[in-house]
């Protein structure tokens, strides 16, 4: 894959006449490494640097652009309220703690699986599954939706 550069320092050791460049060792490497070609700017060629640069600033908005916070993730999950396991009292309900922990562990998203939590209103389905929901957003940084 070929690759035009400016004529950088972390790159190049010494800049010569036209495209003559003596590439340093560790770029060198690097590419190697990658698997891409190097080719640097004509110094006396100022266009070949403002071309660069323009498809630069172009492609900046393409590859850096942001992650959703997970402050937003949690509020287009449309959670009731948000919960986490640490304010679920597992004494007073009668549910699997090892499966709760399980989920908890996200290892259904891995196998990409859904949960679907039934029971009778008061159990703690809601905590739970908000609880779930939250840790996948916040530990695994993938999108939930709660139903």
């Amino acid at each position: 894959m070929p690759g035009t550069y400016d004529n950088m320092k972390t790159a190049a050791d010494a800049i010569g006449r036209g495209k003559a460049c003596t590439v340093n060792a560790r770029f060198r490497a690097m590419s190697g490494h990658f698997l891409f070609e190097t080719d640097f700017c004509n110094p006396a060629a100022g266009w070949e640097n403002g071309l660069i640069e323009k498809m630069v600033q172009d492609s900046r908005p393409r590859v850096w652009r942001e992650v959703p916070s997970i402050k937003y993730q949690l509020k287009s999950a449309r959670f009731p309220a948000y919960r986490d396991l640490a304010g679920f009292r597992f004494e007073h309900v009668a549910v699997d703690v090892a499966l709760v922990k399980s989920l908890q562990a996200c290892e259904f998203v891995e196998q990409a699986h859904n949960v679907v939590l039934i029971g009778n209103p008061g159990p703690g389905q809601t905590h739970l599954a908000t609880a779930v929901g939250a840790q996948v957003i916040m530990h695994h940084h993938l999108r939930v939706r709660f139903f």
